[in-house]
């Protein structure tokens, strides 16, 4: 069923003014409508019955869900089949279909208790009367719980509600962002280069394997710098630069999936907290083990930390661009620390040394208001 037979199919349900209403929305058809929980039970039913109709679903109470800055945008609809969890839909009015993401899988729980329970593996996850789901980016949510002060990312973190980073700023572009030299018009306050990583071009990965992705050619170039443990041999890496092959390993590795398509090119996004363990995986089997740290929160000191120990490490950050007002997620490889700014103007500001993932090492302002969100991966061995 297309979505204009099955928005025609529950069109009664978009024309009800239901009471309690959290949130006006558009339906196809340029109507505005109440958004309430009835509503959204009844939509996530009529979707269900719809893309799974020979099962026997249960909805349960519908969990609100909130963008980063507190504003109602939708809920999480969970399912239930003879007691057992069999499904959710997420309900996102910011999203042109309504429905951001849906499974009807057998014990497939929803976002929520996902969520809940990548951060507490160790323990029973105890039902909350106020659940509230939290969508972080396009990517991430975050389920919250009365009486606690954490953020349980669906990603495996938690963060403190008061450390919690600004998911939302103005527009930019990348290279807004990116200083290439910092050694004309600029007061330095320090810089400080850690380990170095080779710089493997996009245009090169194209060329010869028809992939690109960020996370991939951020580690491929850290495995490149990385020295091999044999005293025996000790100018040899832990991979060969020209050993082109070993990127769809990482790719492998660290579960990165295509996103799109171009031009006969695949270009794939990689989940931020399968940076460290994937390339933890990838390199124990080159003989190799290192050890990692993952944040949601990463810091100016803590990549300092890394360089005056000539260790690698990994950021992750999120901006909207200015020329399409989408997110775009990019992950780079640190290679040190800078504090600089405008000659003359007595402002400084903390940046990283990265390789940007495309050709070039440039300083990336690290604490721009402009970020949704910012990680950090930290490599030790």
């Amino acid at each position: 069923m297309d979505r204009r037979t099955f928005l025609t199919s529950v069109g009664a349900l978009l024309g009800l003014g239901l009471a309690a209403p959290a949130r006006a929305f558009c339906d196809e058809y340029g109507c505005l409508v109440q958004f309430s929980p009835s509503l959204a039970e009844e939509y996530a039913l009529a979707f269900a019955s719809s893309f799974a109709p020979d099962k026997r679903l249960k909805a349960e109470q519908p969990i609100p869900m909130c963008d980063a800055d507190g504003n109602m945008i939708g809920y999480e609809v969970d399912f239930v089949d003879g007691g057992a969890p069999s499904g959710y839909v997420v309900l996102d009015v910011t999203c042109s279909n309504l429905v951001s993401r849906f499974c009807f899988d057998v014990n497939c729980e929803g976002v929520y208790r996902q969520s809940l329970k990548a951060n507490t593996l160790t323990r029973e996850v105890s039902p909350s009367s106020s659940p509230v789901l939290i969508k972080l980016n396009p990517i991430e949510y975050a389920a919250t719980q009365d009486g606690e002060e954490c953020l349980y990312v669906n990603s495996g973190i938690a963060l403190q509600k008061s450390e919690r980073i600004s998911r939302s700023g103005p527009t930019t572009e990348w290279s807004k962002l990116m200083v290439s030299n910092i050694y004309s018009g600029f007061d330095i306050t320090e810089t400080i280069y850690g380990a170095p990583v080779a710089n493997l071009t996009e245009s090169s990965v194209v060329s010869q394997l028809k992939r690109y992705a960020c996370g991939a050619t951020a580690l491929y170039c850290i495995a490149c710098s990385v020295p091999y443990p044999s005293a025996l041999n000790w100018q040899r890496w832990l991979i060969d630069f020209n050993d082109i092959n070993q990127y769809t390993n990482i790719w492998n590795d660290t579960n990165t999936s295509v996103d799109h398509t171009t031009g006969g090119v695949s270009y794939g996004e990689t989940n931020t907290n399968d940076i460290g363990l994937g390339f933890a995986k990838f390199c124990a089997r080159q003989g190799r083990d290192i050890d990692y740290t993952y944040t949601a929160v990463p810091s100016y000191e803590a990549f300092r930390n890394q360089a005056m120990l000539g260790c690698h490490s990994v950021f992750t950050g999120g901006i909207i661009r200015t020329s399409t007002g989408k997110r775009a997620g990019h992950i780079m490889a640190v290679q040190g620390v800078a504090t600089f700014g405008p000659s003359g103007t007595g402002t400084k500001d903390q940046y990283l040394y990265v390789y940007d993932g495309w050709s070039n090492n440039v300083f990336l302002e690290l604490n721009s208001p402009s970020y949704t969100d910012r990680y950090a991966t930290y490599f030790t061995s």
